[in-house]
């Protein structure tokens, strides 16, 4: 769920295939070494990645859904069943898939000063996943991870909640 990784590894590609001296003319080199990566070839290469619950059994995991992969792209399940492969307790927020708020970020709010109102989103935001009473805040979105974690610093639980990205887990 990084976006910001795919960009610099496309950028990164984009360069490194620019320093090599490939003409435009040479693309088929680059096209035939590696084909397209069509939906059979997906579903087999990740039906190998395993998911081990081991050190997540008995913790409580809620899911923040980002506004990207779950309004953007009607995406709320895939997640979660990663989560239930943990062995976790998947706690849901009261609003959360369609219903989900935003935790600020996608509207750059980690980027300029507070609007005028009477909380800041991301504090709303991890209040409510808070109230949940979560050993883990799991975001799938580096926005929303840093704006979950700076929610759960104003409300000091840093040591008994941790925010982490759905990889991570």
């Amino acid at each position: 769920g990084c976006v910001l990784v795919f960009i610099m590894v496309v950028v990164g590609g984009i360069t490194r295939l620019t320093n090599s001296g490939l003409s435009m003319t040479d693309w088929h080199l680059v096209t035939d070494t590696f084909p397209p990566l069509t939906e059979a070839k997906w579903n087999e290469t990740f039906a190998r990645i395993k998911v081990e619950g081991g050190s997540f059994k008995g913790k409580r995991i809620t899911f923040h859904d980002p506004c990207y992969l779950g309004r953007g792209n009607n995406e709320y399940e895939a997640p979660r069943e990663v989560l239930l492969k943990l062995d976790a307790a998947l706690v849901e927020l009261k609003r959360s898939k369609q219903n989900g708020l935003c935790c600020g970020a996608g509207g750059a709010q980690m980027f300029k000063e507070a609007e005028p109102g009477t909380r800041e989103v991301n504090v709303e935001r991890s209040e409510e996943a808070l109230e949940a009473s979560p050993h883990v805040i799991a975001a799938g979105c580096p926005f929303c991870n840093t704006m979950l974690t700076d929610g759960v610093k104003h409300f000091n639980k840093e040591a008994e909640v941790k925010v982490l990205d759905i990889a991570e887990l």
